[in-house]
This record gives C-alpha cells, sequence and structure tokens, in this order.
C-alpha cells in the first residue's frame, strides 16, 4: 500500500512526528478488510500473496505506530525516582491503550474516525463516482460501504435515498 510506505518512510526521516493525512488509519483499515474478504475466496497462489500483502501490512503498521509512539512518549525507565516510577507507569498503560484503541482497530478492519463538519453514513443504495464542491472524490459506493461526507452532501445523499 503506496499510502502507507510514504508515511512510514515520512516517520522514519523525521525526528519529530511526520505529518500523516487523518484517514490513513481508516484507509488501511478498509484496504485489510477488503483482503481479507478476497482472501476468503481465493486458493492457492493467488491467496498466499493476499495473506503475504496482508501480513506485510501489519508489519509495517505496527512499525509505523511505534515510531509514533516512541516520539510521543521518548521516556526513559532507567534511574527514576519513585515518583517518576509511578508516572512512567500510567505512560506504560497510556502506551499499551494507545496500541488496544488504534492499532487492534485498523487490523480488524474496524477503524473510523469523526471528522468536524462531516457525517458518518452507510450506504444503502449503489452510487457512482463523484466530486464535490471542493473536487474531492467520492465512490463508487456499494450497499454496505460506510464513509464520512460533508454536512451538504450527506444532506443530498439521504435525502435520494442512498444512505442511512
Amino acid at each position: 500500500m503506496i499510502e502507507l510506505d510514504r508515511a512510514l518512510g515520512r516517520e522514519l526521516e523525521n525526528s519529530c512526528l511526520a505529518d500523516i493525512e487523518e484517514s490513513l488509519f481508516e484507509n488501511i483499515s478498509r484496504y485489510v478488510k477488503r483482503l481479507e474478504k478476497i482472501g476468503l475466496v481465493s486458493e492457492g497462489l493467488a491467496n498466499e500473496l493476499l495473506v503475504s500483502e496482508i501480513e506485510d501490512v501489519k508489519k509495517k503498521i505496527n512499525l509505523l505506530l511505534d515510531l509514533r509512539l516512541e516520539k510521543i512518549s521518548k521516556s526513559c525507565s532507567e534511574n527514576l525516582l519513585s515518583d517518576e516510577q509511578n508516572i512512567f507507569k500510567q505512560v506504560s498503560l497510556l502506551k499499551k491503550q494507545y496500541r488496544k484503541d488504534l492499532l487492534e482497530p485498523i487490523l480488524k478492519g474496524e477503524y473510523t474516525y469523526e471528522r468536524e463538519g462531516y457525517i458518518k453514513a452507510k450506504v444503502i443504495s449503489p452510487i457512482p463516482s463523484f466530486m464535490d464542491r471542493e473536487l474531492r472524490k467520492y465512490g463508487p459506493y456499494k450497499p454496505g460501504d460506510v464513509d464520512h461526507f460533508p454536512e451538504d452532501v450527506h444532506a443530498i445523499l439521504s435525502k435520494h435515498g442512498f444512505i442511512e
């Protein structure tokens, strides 16, 4: 996945947190879910390639999150005073929570994020590709797909019965 490779490359190049798109984790989550669905019906070499791709994506997202978490926390647990040890324990718990709340949903294909000015909706009728006023491309969508739509686009799609 090119988007993940680029984000990982930027993270490796920067000593501070690299700028990544808000949608990256959701895109990775969808990609993994899509590969897993295809993998359920594929056989032989095609299935092996899909499994390999899924493992590669999982390895890269793990590395990306580890790098970001390390940069976020930059804590050293050696020679801590007792009060610092208590704080470090809390930081360690937050690290575990970070991985649980972010990494696990991404790898399960269940990660979504909320964006201000956007409304999350489920597609109930097929929608071809279209562009909004800012020339952002959406779709194509099939029934069951879920996405975040700008409020004005959501209103139009909802009015015409394409989403719920």
